[in-house]
């Protein structure tokens, strides 16, 4: 699905609602992957409410979840490096020199040094890992996002309530969230949804090598839903939706 249509898809669906609280008009640019994430994608999702209250605490955690930090900094790093720059920004490095441990961080300009240092003087320089996982509901958040771009607006469903509830509330979660790596070599971010009676699940990709199985055990929808991917190509900024057969 190409970019214009899928955004006039997503316009005449939802008629200005909120995703969230489904009870004010959705009046802000609502990143579908956070910007810091190479999102590329945005719509008038939310209302300003919401988008304050799930960027400032869900967003930020997602960006500082140790599980990203590592696929971005070893593999995106060298392959997409703008996209890379802008997840790092503001991140808490490590470097190595002299047998010594030295923090550092990741600026405006890239690695910023000591005086008198550089990237050469250190013998290894990682990632500061000491973040906290994001709460399951900042992957829930955006999984819902991305099944409203799939199916539209059967997610305003009341019984989906339970969920977005979840989200607003910035609480444990109801869903399982796994981790593994993925390793698939394609730089892009995407999902995968499925709902089978009252069981959601979605597996999410992030950088391609990232990935997360999200599993809604509270949540009912129709059969609409069964069997949407919603994917990003990071090279391109490119969206897909399509159905699975």
């Amino acid at each position: 699905m190409r970019w214009d249509m899928l955004i006039n898809k997503v316009r005449r669906s939802f008629g200005g609602t909120c995703l969230l609280c489904t009870a004010h008009p959705a009046k802000t640019n609502e990143h579908i992957f956070a910007s810091a994430l190479g999102g590329t994608v945005y719509l008038k999702l939310l209302c300003a409410g919401c988008n304050n209250d799930v960027g400032g605490t869900l967003v930020n955690a997602l960006k500082r979840d140790a599980r990203l930090i590592i696929p971005v900094y070893y593999q995106l790093r060298p392959q997409l490096p703008g996209v890379a720059h802008k997840f790092l920004r503001g991140l808490p490095l490590v470097g190595h020199r002299n047998g010594k441990q030295e923090a550092l961080s990741y600026g405006p300009a890239g690695i910023e040094f000591p005086e008198g240092t550089a990237e050469v003087d250190f013998t290894e320089i990682e990632p500061n890992l000491t973040a906290a996982d994001a709460p399951d509901a900042a992957f829930l958040l955006v999984a819902y996002e991305m099944a409203a771009l799939a199916v539209g607006a059967p997610v305003l469903d009341t019984t989906l309530d339970p969920l977005r509830a979840e989200i607003l509330a910035m609480a444990k979660s109801t869903g399982r969230v796994q981790f593994a790596h993925q390793g698939t070599g394609k730089l892009f971010h995407g999902a995968a949804i499925r709902c089978l009676e009252s069981i959601l699940t979605v597996d999410i990709i992030f950088f391609g090598s990232a990935r997360f199985s999200v599993e809604v055990v509270q949540a009912h929808a129709s059969s609409e839903w069964n069997g949407f991917v919603y994917t990003q190509d990071l090279r391109t900024g490119l969206p897909e939706v399509r159905k699975l057969s």
